[in-house]
């Protein structure tokens, strides 16, 4: 299971919010579990890290 085509596609999944940041490598583009498991898709940002971005705009528009 550990060396399987499964396993390369959540290893490579990465939120574009998340590509090209500098901690990309380290944090590997956060919980895709959770991405996937509540949004369907593994590439889609984790619910804390969505929810993050979102207060950080809303801090930038004021």
């Amino acid at each position: 299971m550990i060396d399987g085509a499964e396993m390369d596609r959540f290893v490579d999944a990465c939120p574009d919010f998340c590509k090209g940041c500098g901690m990309e490598k380290i944090c590997i583009g956060g919980c895709k579990a959770a991405g996937e498991a509540c949004f369907g898709n593994l590439n889609e940002l984790e619910p804390f890290v969505r929810e993050f971005k979102a207060k950080v705009k809303k801090v930038r528009e004021t």
